[in-house]
């Protein structure tokens, strides 16, 4: 690996025999001066990771060897780059959770996939996010998983939560809201219905909005 390695430098390009298939869903090569990029982290990662390194398939890579393009699938960095991803490819109806990990690999589905049903597990039962860390512990001990490694952490639990609930509010801008109706009787004793319209505005603000008031005649 280490000789294609000297022929891409030398050639400035892709040596023919580089084993591409396996990362040509996320890798693009700039031939002209000589860098890799993942395109998945370009646009849905962030150059400098959680863990203050620097995500140099964001800024450039020029290493070619096959650990380095392993190494960067199995990044945390990489596999939440896909999350978000996912989930603004994903169709509308799906639960919060399969748009974080849908087609992920086995290993990084387990690992995101517990992350997030924590963290739903937390805000579903208006948990502090400080009891995160000591949830990831529990399940480190009890199934031996290893939960602990970057994430483990009240503020990766709130980011969790808010990658959630964005996800789901993009579900809500799509049109829900409920139309009610309630009979009431007026000073002259005559029946009258009168009809509203409840939505979520973009803030999460509940709003109830009259649409008309219809006399019930007999």
């Amino acid at each position: 690996m280490a000789r294609l390695e000297k022929d891409a430098i030398a050639s400035r390009g892709i040596p023919k025999k580089w084993p591409l298939p396996k990362y040509e869903k996320w890798l693009v090569c700039d031939q002209e001066n000589h860098l890799l990029f993942c395109k998945v982290c370009v646009q849905f990662g962030r150059p400098v990771g959680r863990d203050g390194k620097t995500n140099h398939f964001v800024t450039g890579s020029r290493g070619f060897r096959t650990s380095k393009l392993q190494n960067h699938v199995e990044n945390d960095e990489h596999i939440l780059a896909l999350s978000a991803q996912y989930a603004s490819e994903i169709k509308p109806g799906q639960s919060e959770i399969e748009k974080g990990i849908i087609n992920l690999n086995e290993k990084e589905t387990a690992k995101l996939s517990k992350l997030f049903i924590t963290a739903f597990y937390l805000a579903q039962r208006e948990m502090p996010f400080t009891e995160f860390v000591e949830l990831l512990r529990l399940q480190t001990v009890n199934f031996d998983v290893d939960l602990m490694a970057n994430y483990a952490s009240d503020k990766q639990a709130k980011t969790f939560v808010q990658e959630i609930t964005d996800t789901m509010m993009q579900d809500v801008k799509r049109g829900c809201f409920i139309i009610l109706c309630d009979c009431y009787t007026d000073s002259s004793v005559i029946e009258e219905e009168i009809i509203y319209l409840r939505y979520i505005e973009l803030n999460r603000l509940n709003v109830n909005q009259l649409l008309s008031i219809y006399v019930l005649w007999d």
